[in-house]
């Protein structure tokens, strides 16, 4: 009878003992399952802020107009310059958006009207909606800069006292990392110094543009 009554103990004891090594065991995996939701969680948070952080600076180093044209804030002036050439497309919307209806009236039958679009001379290359644009007279790049400034002034883009407008050979020395270089002349005397400066080794980029329409942004 003891010895019944000592077994059966024994196995109460034993089943106990495994009963508290699977709850041990449950708890431990149900502890490191909140831990691994954590660390995930602030994993997640860390890029989500990060991402944030980044798309910040992004928003506060470039900015985009209602044509899609990027800009960029230049050190050393107020003024933000295009990232790239005017396109082709960008022009051509001006171009569009500035015809006019000429109605030519006939005594011998019904007025017709013409769609008469500023002058544009085509190149004798081929070009795609993204290329540069290229022909366009400083009359006209100044007359593009006026829409666009209009446009976007009436949508909401652009607040009172912003325009664009073509950059000065100021801005064009700090934005080709020259404005800091006392060179006097004429900006063909200073574009020559350039290419001797560039030839001793320098890094910078250059602003050849060879006829091609570079806008900027006043936007302070």
């Amino acid at each position: 009878m003891e010895a019944q009554q000592a077994a059966e103990k024994r196995n109460r004891l034993k089943e106990a003992f495994l009963k508290s090594q699977q709850e041990a065991k449950v708890q431990e995996e149900a502890r490191r399952k909140a831990e691994a939701e954590a660390e995930a969680a602030a994993l997640a948070e860390e890029k989500r802020a990060a991402e944030q952080a980044a798309q910040e600076k992004a928003n506060a180093e470039h900015w985009a107009n209602s044509l899609g044209m990027a800009f960029a804030p230049v050190a050393g002036t107020t003024v933000w310059f295009g990232t790239w050439d005017v396109r082709v497309q960008d022009y051509q919307a001006f171009i569009d958006a500035t015809a006019t209806i000429e109605t030519e009236h006939h005594w011998f039958g019904k007025d017709t009207q013409r769609n008469i679009k500023r002058e544009w001379p085509v190149p004798s290359f081929s070009q795609g909606p993204t290329h540069s644009a290229v022909n366009v007279s400083w009359d006209d790049a100044k007359a593009f800069c006026a829409w666009l400034t209009t446009k976007e002034q009436g949508e909401g883009k652009l607040a009172a006292g912003q325009e664009y407008r073509l950059p000065t050979d100021a801005e064009w020395s700090y934005a080709v990392g020259i404005g800091d270089k006392k060179w006097n002349g004429t900006p063909k005397e200073k574009d020559g110094k350039l290419k001797r400066y560039l030839s001793q080794g320098q890094s910078m980029a250059t602003a050849e543009r060879g006829g091609e329409l570079q806008s900027i942004v006043e936007r302070g």
